[in-house]
């Protein structure tokens, strides 16, 4: 059987060497492959999309869509639970619902511009013998003033 084996190879060998120094018949030369990562799986260069839940320094606040890497996401993100992983529909439509409450928003904003244009405040305070005001004016009595006269 090793006899026969050897004749075999010994066959094999002889045809490739006879193919590639006859003109007729060429053998393609081989295709090398790329080859693997030294170290570790090949890692894949796609980004995982997530709403993130709880602010995290470095990588974005919450409720905001951020990119992160699979291992970060898997190891970090999703173990903690700060965060979900999401398609890209789901970001249209979150960011749909964002421009709905910005807009919503606004609408607020200059209405109560408009009602408060000729609005004017009076406040009242105990006051020395040359006009100077014993204490302050805070922001909080000037925020119950403007409820006061806005309605809000």
């Amino acid at each position: 059987k090793k006899e026969k084996k050897m004749k075999t190879f010994i066959a094999l060998y002889g045809l490739l060497w006879l193919a590639n120094q006859s003109s007729s018949f060429l053998v393609p030369a081989p295709q090398f492959l790329p080859s693997p990562p030294l170290f570790g799986r090949p890692r894949p260069s796609q980004k995982v999309q997530v709403l993130l839940t709880h602010s995290i320094p470095g990588t974005g606040n919450a409720n905001q869509v951020v990119q992160l890497s699979p291992a970060y996401w898997s190891n970090v993100v999703q173990k903690k639970g700060w965060g979900r992983a999401v398609t890209d529909e789901e970001v249209a439509t979150l960011e749909e619902e964002r421009r709905g409450k910005e807009a919503a928003a606004a609408e607020a904003c200059k209405d109560l511009v408009k009602r408060a244009k000729g609005l004017s405040l009076c406040v009242e305070r105990k006051a020395g013998k040359g006009g100077k005001l014993f204490g302050k004016v805070t922001a909080k009595d000037v925020q119950a003033l403007l409820c006061e006269g806005v309605g809000g």
